[in-house]
């Protein structure tokens, strides 16, 4: 018996923080004569400014030819990011990498049983979304969120240059 009313209770706590995000990004286009497309980094800090889960992760992938890894030495530019955990996200996992991006709007959806969102437990939390272009400029944008949400919930933060708007909705 009390076997059985562990085992509901866990599986109503896990149903209770199950979300779904969706994170609308724009990225701008922006008139430069050697104009290259952004890194792009989003990830999920947790109350104290610590790094919970990587989300998503846009970055040259190709390379020259005779260089395949050569898009992964500009990881560093993404400066608040590497700095927070990118520096020992080693390899770099599949399910979070994509190529860059050109301008236009983006939509990342994550379902509330995928992996990245395991980690997140009711709390407060920050989404983090950072962009850097070679012979561009950098910015930054952090839109506060809390788990569990008990209706869909929406916020926005919108960028000045390498970032247009972005929305995060949350729906339990």
């Amino acid at each position: 018996m009390k076997k059985a009313i562990l085992t509901a209770a866990l599986l109503l706590a896990t149903t209770a923080q199950a979300a779904d995000f969706n994170i609308e990004l724009n990225i701008p286009d922006i008139k430069s004569s050697e104009y290259h497309r952004p890194y792009v980094a989003i990830w999920v800090e947790d109350s104290d400014s610590k790094l919970v889960e990587h989300l998503t992760l846009w970055y040259f992938i190709k390379g020259k030819e005779d260089n395949p890894q050569e898009g992964l030495k500009y990881l560093k530019d993404l400066r608040n990011w590497w700095r927070k955990g990118g520096r020992s996200l080693k390899p770099l996992p599949d399910a979070i990498t994509g190529a860059t991006q050109k301008p236009g709007k983006y939509t990342i959806e994550i379902k509330a049983d995928d992996p990245r969102l395991a980690k997140l437990k009711d709390g407060s939390y920050t989404l983090m979304i950072e962009a850097v272009r070679e012979e561009g400029g950098r910015e930054a944008l952090s839109i506060p969120f809390t788990l569990p949400v008990k209706e869909k919930s929406e916020a926005k933060a919108s960028g000045k240059s390498e970032l247009g708007d972005v929305t995060l909705t949350i729906t339990p």
